[in-house]
């Protein structure tokens, strides 16, 4: 082994110690913690899974195998793409309303 590459394996080596040290403690500063037995924390959650939290427009699309039992035996029948478009309103504090336009080719 090389000198030269021993120092840059143990200077990389530190570096990485040092800055996921760092980046640890950054992220557990800034976590947001939620109680799903609260009801805002509960919309917060299924706001942030579902759609977004601005009034951005949202999309979701998926390409999938429908299946089927045939003759007993679990059966792949055809392909789906699926696409749904969201636009979320604001009402209230923890209201809104979802405008959605959906698309399935099979």
């Amino acid at each position: 082994m090389k000198r030269r590459d021993t120092l840059k394996l143990i200077g990389a080596t530190a570096m990485a110690a040092a800055t996921s040290k760092a980046c640890l403690s950054h992220s557990q500063e800034n976590r947001l913690i939620l109680d799903p037995a609260k009801a805002e924390d509960l919309h917060y959650i299924h706001r942030k899974l579902a759609f977004s939290i601005d009034e951005r427009l949202t999309y979701w699309y998926i390409r999938a195998v429908r299946y089927g039992f045939k003759e007993g035996v679990f059966t792949p029948f055809w392909n789906m793409h699926v696409g749904i478009i969201y636009k979320l309103e604001n009402l209230d504090k923890h209201k809104y309303m979802a405008k959605a336009a959906l698309k399935i080719f099979y």
